[in-house]
């Protein structure tokens, strides 16, 4: 598990995090391979919750999750933060499905 710090948007609407390591001398790195997990703190509020998302269903360079719907109403591709909350994550472990997220 690779933990991360996460930063919401200006506007309140996502929380975002890189899912790379970068130590300023060589080039970006990302965790496939290495990790399993990323669990992203989010300290600012209004979340103040961890998040769990599966190092190989995301992209390679940032990561977006919704904290409140898309104006657009657009709801494929769009990740919602209520599936990735830890404790969501826990319920499924203990359903022994981690990797299924209900539908948006």
């Amino acid at each position: 598990m690779q933990v991360k710090t996460g930063q919401v948007v200006s506007d309140g609407s996502a929380l975002v995090f890189n899912a790379t390591s970068h130590d300023g001398h060589r080039p970006r790195q990302g965790y496939r391979g290495d990790a399993d997990l990323f669990a992203v703190y989010a300290p600012t509020p209004p979340t103040g919750q961890v998040y769990v998302l599966d190092v190989n269903e995301v992209g390679e360079t940032r990561v977006w999750i919704r904290l409140t719907p898309a104006k657009n109403n657009q709801q494929i591709g769009v990740r919602r933060a209520q599936h990735y909350l830890l404790s969501a994550w826990a319920a499924r472990q203990v359903a022994g499905s981690p990797s299924e997220i209900a539908p948006g």
